[in-house]
């Protein structure tokens, strides 16, 4: 075969990669599938292993808080039963501090978020907030926790989105953020004390372009929580658009990852507002994503960047137990360069090859 339509052939074939489990990723990018059942919140923890509840609808015995290997050492075996949740308990987060030294998971079915050291595993309640969400560490000392704690489960009427600043030294909270007439959205705070939020709607199924990616500023924050006086949706810098939208993980280069429970997407949406499927897992109208987080999110997450970066996604048919998937960059090479062409864009040159000099391309 000649060695131009190989090389066409081969990129074809790599534009679209896909799992055993059928999950759709992009080229530049592998997939690997994780065996443990979390559908009730995920981070990842310090050495590149997952917190996880290890349960959903699929599973509906006594849920647990387990650690899970995820960084190819073997350790955990199977997921280590760190705390028990109780027999119908769901799940809303789980989320570990910057210096890894605790975690802190809530379950929206009582309203009880806790605290886990993760040295010795002792772990204490916290704090009640019906319908709790999503939780954001700022730092050590202070996070934002998104609830609704006025849903009505008996008539599915949302009360108000809030966000609440979290002093986790005096247990103080103070609602900084307060959308009417909205169910609980996902957040995440970038390494500027900006906030990320997505907008959700209580229409079901959702028309298109329902749900907004917001963004609101450390600085409009930090008054309102001096003044006491929450912000609203014309507050924030609108990012985007969106169909969906259950998690949100920032990137420091300034993107977001956006899980889209209603189409089994996950969206990446640049600073200037572009969006576009990066992931996705088809199926029908119950498909969703639950669950993602992004590990190292300091380091570079660009197709065949192969760096420690890691992007976990749980997936879930609401009727099943989840599928757990972990993304990794990996550097892709081919061992010759067509007669005559160039060097195109996004591909390195022999001599620029930092993995031998006979002739490979590849991608960074």
């Amino acid at each position: 075969m000649h060695k131009a339509r190989m090389l066409f052939l081969l990129l074809t074939a790599l534009t679209v990669a896909e799992s055993p489990a059928q999950i759709q990723v992009p080229m530049g990018y592998t997939v690997e599938s994780i065996n443990a059942n979390c559908g009730g919140g995920i981070d990842y923890l310090p050495g590149g292993d997952i917190l996880g509840i290890y349960q959903d609808l699929g599973y509906p015995t006594t849920g647990y808080l387990v650690e899970v290997d995820a960084n190819g050492d073997g350790v955990p075996s199977a997921p280590q039963q760190l705390y028990a949740l109780g027999s119908g308990v769901y799940g809303s987060f789980v989320r570990v501090s910057p210096s890894g030294g605790f975690a802190i998971f809530g379950e929206s079915s009582n309203g009880v978020i806790r605290h886990i050291d993760l040295s010795g595993h002792s772990v204490v309640q916290i704090a009640t907030v019906a319908y709790n969400n999503d939780l954001s560490f700022i730092d050590d000392h202070y996070c934002y926790l998104s609830a609704n704690p006025e849903y009505n489960p008996q008539t599915w009427e949302s009360g108000p989105n809030r966000i609440y600043h979290w002093d986790l030294d005096t247990g103080i909270r103070t609602v900084v953020v307060e959308i009417p007439d909205t169910p609980s959205g996902p957040i995440d705070v970038d390494d500027s004390g900006n906030l990320y939020y997505v907008r959700g709607t209580g229409a079901y199924p959702p028309p298109p372009n329902s749900f907004a990616l917001l963004k609101y500023s450390a600085a409009a924050l930090a008054q309102a929580l001096q003044t006491e006086t929450a912000l609203g949706e014309n507050d924030a810098q609108q990012i985007a658009l969106l169909d969906g939208g259950y998690k949100v993980a920032w990137h420091s280069s300034g993107y977001c990852f956006v899980s889209d429970s209603n189409n089994g997407k996950i969206y990446k949406i640049e600073s200037d507002g572009t969006v576009s499927t990066f992931c996705e897992r088809g199926g029908g109208s119950y498909d969703s994503y639950t669950g993602m987080d992004l590990y190292r999110r300091d380091s570079s997450f660009g197709p065949c960047a192969q760096t420690a970066a890691k992007l976990c996604v749980v997936y879930s048919d609401w009727s099943s137990v989840s599928a757990f998937y972990q993304l990794t960059s990996t550097i892709l090479y081919i061992d010759f360069k067509p007669s005559g062409a160039t060097t195109p864009d996004g591909w390195i040159s022999a001599d620029e090859n930092p993995y031998g000099t006979n002739g490979a391309w590849g991608w960074l």
